[in-house]
């Protein structure tokens, strides 16, 4: 029972905290800035990880405005460039192009599982310093790991498109649509928090000594 006391301590801490962090970043605001920084920084990497889209980032449109929501706007630059030719021999400086959309929701892609994570290291026994540098490396390791899911769903995405920007081939299709419906697992996303969470900060502290002298 001495044991169990430290554990449940500890868990009672981490549901507050928790708690608390997605209680904040629930709020119209933050919710708000937080889909706007994200955006913001994410943009330029995938238009750089995918050269032939002409891509972008937008958050949610009226009606149906969610705070929560990426909105993925793309297309084909080969395309607009075809259509900018058509339009001026046509005489023209109108293109007739839509644009693809794909949504993201945010707090189930990156929110959530960060502020777990956050969470995890919060209440773990380690100096602030050890805490600051975990939340750090913590944050860009998770955020790596976000846009590389992203840019598994856009490129089995691009592959099915009739946009012809990426094609795979059968094998390769294959292997994006794998991947693709691997990454959406939410208990995949639960255990790279784990994962991270042990690298930046479980293994730098002393929860034995902890646990046993309770």
């Amino acid at each position: 029972m001495k044991n169990i006391t430290p554990i449940l301590k500890y868990f009672g801490i981490f549901i507050v905290v928790y708690a608390a962090l997605f209680a904040l970043f629930s709020m119209q605001p933050v919710a708000t800035a937080t889909n706007s920084a994200y955006r913001a920084i994410t943009a330029p990497v995938l238009q750089a990880i995918f050269p032939k889209a002409y891509l972008k980032l937008e958050k949610d449109a009226p009606p149906e405005l969610d705070i929560n929501t990426v909105r993925t706007v793309f297309t084909s630059k080969k395309k607009i460039e075809e259509s900018k030719a058509r339009a001026r021999q046509q005489g023209s400086s109108k293109i007739d192009l839509k644009a693809k959309e794909y949504d993201i929701y945010l707090n189930l892609l990156f929110t959530s599982f960060w502020l777990f994570l956050i969470s995890l290291i919060l209440i773990t026994p380690i100096s602030i310093k050890q805490k600051l540098a975990g939340i750090l490396v913590g944050t860009l390791l998770f955020y790596a790991y976000s846009v590389f899911k992203i840019s598994i769903f856009l490129l089995d995405l691009f592959n099915r498109s009739e946009l012809q920007m990426y094609k795979l081939g059968e094998t390769g299709s294959a292997i994006a649509e794998g991947l693709s419906y691997v990454l959406k697992s939410l208990g995949l996303s639960a255990f790279i928090v784990v994962i991270i969470w042990v690298f930046v900060a479980f293994r730098k502290s002393n929860w034995k000594g902890i646990l046993m002298n309770g």
